[in-house]
């Protein structure tokens, strides 16, 4: 898997008319205790106040590209916290994170959806996002329309990163724990979600692997992955100087086009 997300980082992802002819693959419930392929049966969401962060200032990077083209992207703006940058013509953003701050970085830009990031807290000086993907407006509608998401709910976009213990993603499932109601689609070698497909496919990162749909805004999502030869990480977990509280921020994808991503490591 590459460094960042959609990375959804998107975060993040959305995709083309095939989303179409997609079905949704359900909400099965959480698979039994077997060995590695068990779910991890840690809760979902940590207090980001209770994880030891960063002491000091941190810089946030990351450079934003197209899902479609995966080509950089320049002019989108990304705010966290107080501050705010544009991307340059690479792509690239940088922004100064103040001491104690938690992480939760929004993309916006013209012809492009509202792209959301999990909450993290900063683990070091450097806090990297690596390539993160932005779905343009109208692939995020197709999306929505294939799916058939509802208005008033939210997407969220499943990225999952591998530590150096796990060579691979591959064949990874997932059961949406809670908010019950939601579905979950996989994502086709194509980057398409596609109903056919019950595992996850070797996607071209930083893409995600999956998508949740009809989430209700503002609730705490529970997912969990099972692998073939992978362990699911719990929250709080490290990557790339952040720790991942497990925290997802959704919003009604009307009138903003929210799209959300979470991050979750299989070790």
């Amino acid at each position: 898997m590459s460094k960042g997300f959609l990375p959804i980082a998107c975060a993040i992802g959305v995709f083309a008319s095939a989303c179409s002819s997609s079905s949704s693959s359900g909400t099965p419930s959480p698979p039994a205790d077997a060995g590695h392929s068990e779910a991890q049966a840690a809760p979902p969401v940590v207090d980001a106040g209770a994880i030891d962060a960063f002491a000091g200032a941190a810089t946030e990077h990351g450079v934003v590209i197209d899902y479609g083209t995966l080509k950089p992207q320049a002019g989108l703006t990304v705010t966290d916290n107080d501050a705010s940058t544009t991307t340059d013509e690479a792509g690239a953003f940088s922004l100064m994170i103040s001491p104690g701050s938690k992480l939760a970085p929004q993309v916006t830009g013209p012809s492009y959806s509202h792209l959301l990031f999990p909450e993290s807290v900063p683990a070091a000086a450097d806090v990297d996002f690596g390539q993160l993907v932005m779905p343009s407006s109208s692939t995020f509608m197709l999306e929505q329309v294939g799916l058939s998401n509802k208005m008033t709910q939210a997407l969220v976009q499943l990225v999952v990163v591998t530590a150096p213990t796990c060579a691979s993603a591959v064949g990874g499932t997932i059961s949406v724990v809670s908010p019950a109601g939601t579905s979950f689609t996989y994502f086709s070698t194509d980057s398409l979600p596609d109903g056919t497909v019950t595992s996850f496919a070797a996607v071209t990162p930083p893409r995600p692997v999956a998508v949740v749909y009809n989430v209700a805004p503002g609730v705490a999502i529970d997912i969990q992955i099972t692998h073939p030869t992978c362990k699911q990480a719990a929250f709080p977990f490290t990557y790339q100087g952040k720790t991942y509280t497990g925290k997802v921020p959704t919003m009604a994808t009307e009138p903003g086009d929210y799209n959300s991503a979470m991050v979750m490591m299989l070790q």
